[in-house]
């Protein structure tokens, strides 16, 4: 029996670079949420989260920054903010194609972070 591919493998391997500069698009000119980006740069923030995004969709593990509780601990999100960057990546996802099935995978993995994000 051929194991079914991947979502990595479902999609050309640029898609994911697609999504995480759409996403560092949104999020970096979002009233809510630009502020916690000051002293970051798009492409520090992108090579990040298209790493987490293999992770998230079974391609290569190539994520080698900090555990994401202890890199997010000192900007205080609340949940409204979380639900924005929720609400941003899912925008991203379908603008770059993902099926709605194979993007609610990755906002799963993404809303299996808040406990440790989120605090306030």
């Amino acid at each position: 029996m051929t194991k079914p591919p991947s979502i990595f493998e479902k999609y050309e391997p640029h898609i994911w670079d697609i999504v995480a500069r759409d996403f560092y698009d949104r999020v970096f000119t979002d009233d809510l949420l630009e502020h916690f980006f000051h002293g970051s740069t798009k492409t520090y923030m992108r090579t990040h989260m298209e790493s987490l995004l293999h992770d998230y969709v079974g391609g290569p593990k190539l994520y080698r920054g900090r555990n994401l509780s202890r890199a997010h601990n000192h900007l205080l999100i609340g949940e409204q903010d979380f639900d924005r960057l929720i609400e941003q990546m899912e925008l991203s996802l379908h603008g770059a194609g993902i099926s709605d099935e194979d993007a609610s995978h990755i906002l799963a993995r993404m809303q299996a972070e808040r406990i440790g994000i989120v605090k306030r």
